[in-house]
């Protein structure tokens, strides 16, 4: 099916992810802003997110020489060194906070699964009366506490 969705997104002229080389028409592009105004698509989401910051600075740097390459007019020595500065940082800031939201989404979906679980293990509580581990709480006199048997 890509293979498809592929060729008709070359057919109409996408290009694609430099990685996966998926085209634009179907897949989300990860742009990086190097400028107030400018950015670039290098990569999809899908591959941003599974490769390390060298590697995703590595895709960046070959779609800004091919930039370069196409139009050299256009870039000074200067510019292509600010370029890549502001390209390094920002895709360090990028995949910093991608990682920071994939692992409290993890942790979210985590907890979720804990409550479930719990709730299962006790159907008459309510997901109010469960700590954060999911497990229990007795600040609430209605829930249904075993009784002690050492009375």
């Amino acid at each position: 099916m890509r293979w498809i969705k592929n060729f008709i997104g070359r057919f109409q002229g996408y290009s694609g992810c430099a990685k996966c080389k998926d085209t634009w028409n179907w897949k989300k592009s990860k742009d990086i802003q190097y400028t107030k105004n400018e950015s670039m698509f290098a990569l999809c989401e899908e591959c941003f997110n599974k490769l390390d910051v060298s590697e995703i600075i590595y895709w960046y740097e070959d779609l800004l020489n091919s930039h370069v390459r196409s139009t050299p007019i256009d870039y000074t020595p200067e510019r292509i060194k600010k370029i890549r500065q502001t390209l390094k940082d920002n895709i360090t800031k990028e995949k910093k906070a991608s990682s920071q939201f994939l692992t409290s989404k993890k942790n979210i979906i985590h907890a979720n699964r804990l409550r479930e679980a719990n709730a299962s293990l006790h159907p008459n509580s309510n997901p109010s009366d469960l700590n954060s581990r999911g497990n229990p709480t007795d600040s609430n006199p209605s829930f249904p506490l075993r009784e002690s048997r050492l009375a």
